[in-house]
């Protein structure tokens, strides 16, 4: 185990471990441990003949930082208020990540953020062992210890409530504990760690939480992951530099760029009408439909996302939307039911569609491996947390990127478009004179570029499987007609694609600075995700 020593006045601060650090403060004989990366601590601490810690403050709570357990035996262990729980008692923990969406209204409050997990996915980790926890904290307490005193201020960025302590001595500021706020190089550590809600980082929060901390008379930042930082607010004002460039890559347009215009289309009930044979949900609905000259359906994404409805009025009105296709659009049958990624909203009508038509059920191989068993998977907004009694469902027919699947004598080529999720497929296809490009949420848009944006829950890494994969696998193709999720589409489909990929392209370009290093596995993805992407087949493990 790595072990220094800084030394400030009559306070001794050591540390030990390579990367994620435990910091023993020492002072008037007694020492206190803030954070703690290995259960072997008290024994590199004993072989050095210091004092045993009389208490044990962590700056947020994560399996990597709270590795104490009981080594200590009958210490005062302290963590934040609200992280008491998934400190100490696994049992609640486990409990409360087992969710359900109950209430589809509050989505624009909640926007999926649960107590532990975002949409049924966890993004709060407990220890390996719990904690005994003898007293909490709060932002804005002082915690006495000796002649020194530590204020907890908060520090949310990195995770849930997490906090930092100034050291003060003698009314003198020593240092300040920052957790996993930022590392040494001005970079931040996880990605992942940022997740608030669904597709909500506090990423645009970091750079006033920068700002605040600088006001402090301090120059030593100790981070809970990698060396000590003398030159604290100087790489404080770096990364918001760094930030500020990213903000502006994220804005970036080309000169001649203007949005792809959609004409008027005309709609038939709760359809809109593309051009004969093929209709889409209006409004926030997935739902596409192609309609043969024999009136054979390939249907696409049956989810209309509608659930404020309730469950009996929004299957009513998707089946009376059918009984419109069947009056006035000439459909006979539907051969198959065509998912494009793992979210419930995109295929959750499918066992109404499959009575009332004894479709057969088709999806990209990965996917299908999710849909036949959801339970298995870390990801947000599955169909088991939609709470409507489907789960598990049984996928006919399996397809690959090697070689195209055939509707009805119509070759339908697979694509992998990463970046909204992960386990997600785009379809290219002719249908009737018109090559269409089927994109599900990834590409969810309406003629303007498409930026960076991504959900960690959904398994997000934007440098090798985010959307510049996804727009280099549609550009040069000859696309006449996207049609994404949620009532989304354009034409002039190739301009719109090659100006997405530049904004993305060069979002990245301004990222990689701000990450720590290039292991974008560890940095986007939590150790469930990153483990679970190994039983997928024909995927890139």
């Amino acid at each position: 185990m790595t072990y220094s020593k800084k030394e400030c006045a009559e306070i001794i601060i050591h540390q030990f471990g390579d990367d994620c650090r435990s910091t023993l403060i020492e002072c008037d004989g007694q020492t206190l441990l803030v954070d703690c990366h290995s259960e072997a601590l008290r024994e590199e601490i004993e072989s050095r003949s210091l004092p045993l810690p009389n208490l044990i403050l962590h700056t947020h709570v994560a399996p990597e930082h709270c590795c104490e357990g009981q080594s200590f035996g009958n210490i005062d262990i302290r963590v934040h208020e609200n992280l008491r729980e998934l400190a100490s008692d696994r049992g609640a923990y486990e409990q409360k990540i087992k969710t359900t969406w109950d209430d589809p209204d509050d989505w624009p409050n909640s926007m999926g953020r649960e107590t532990y997990s975002v949409g049924g996915c966890a993004v709060c980790f407990p220890p390996e062992k719990e904690l005994l926890i003898t007293n909490t904290f709060q932002g804005g307490d002082i915690i006495p210890w000796g002649s020194c005193e530590l204020e907890v201020i908060d520090l949310p960025i990195h995770g849930w409530h997490a906090c930092g302590f100034i050291l003060k001595h003698k009314g003198e500021n020593i240092a300040l504990f920052i957790g996993d706020l930022f590392h040494d190089g001005a970079q931040i550590i996880s990605y992942y760690d940022l997740t608030v809600c669904y597709g909500g980082t506090t990423l645009d929060q970091l750079s006033d939480t920068l700002a605040s901390i600088q006001k402090i008379d301090v120059e030593l930042y100790v981070p809970a992951t990698g060396p000590l930082m003398d030159n604290g607010p100087k790489q404080a004002r770096e990364l918001q530099e760094k930030l500020e460039k990213f903000n502006q890559a994220l804005s970036w347009k080309s000169s001649d760029f203007s949005p792809a215009i959609s004409p008027d289309y005309e709609t038939v009930g709760t359809w809109k009408k593309f051009s004969e044979g093929l209709y889409q949900n209006i409004s926030w609905g997935n739902t596409i439909v192609c309609i043969d000259e024999s009136g054979r359906a390939l249907v696409i994404d049956p989810g209309p996302c509608d659930y404020e409805l309730g469950e009996e009025k929004r299957k009513e009105n998707f089946q009376e939307s059918f009984d419109v296709l069947e009056r006035d659009c000439g459909l006979k049958s539907v051969d198959y039911l065509l998912i494009t990624h793992i979210h419930g909203d995109h295929y959750d009508l499918v066992p109404l569609m499959q009575e009332r038509y004894a479709a057969k059920l088709a999806a990209w191989e990965p996917l299908a491996d999710l849909i036949e068993d959801p339970e298995s998977y870390p990801y947000s907004c599955l169909i088991p947390w939609y709470n409507i009694g489907t789960s598990a469902l049984t996928v006919d027919e399996r397809l690959n990127r090697a070689e195209p699947w055939y509707w009805n004598e119509i070759a339908i080529e697979t694509v992998h478009l990463p970046g909204h999720c992960n386990i997600a497929a785009g379809y290219i296809f002719e249908f009737r004179g018109r090559k269409l490009a089927i994109t599900g949420d990834q590409l969810q848009g309406n003629g303007e570029a498409m930026g960076f944006a991504g959900v960690p829950t959904n398994d997000f890494e934007p440098f090798y499987e985010g959307p510049v994969l996804s727009f280099q696998n549609l550009v040069g193709r000859g696309i006449d007609l996207n049609i994404g999720g949620h009532g989304s589409s354009f034409p002039d489909c190739e301009k719109v694609y090659q100006e997405s990929l530049a904004l993305n392209q060069r979002a990245l370009e301004a990222l990689a600075p701000i990450l720590r290093g290039d292991d974008y596995q560890s940095i986007f993805r939590s150790k469930e995700i990153k483990e679970a992407r190994t039983r997928f087949s024909d995927f890139e493990n």
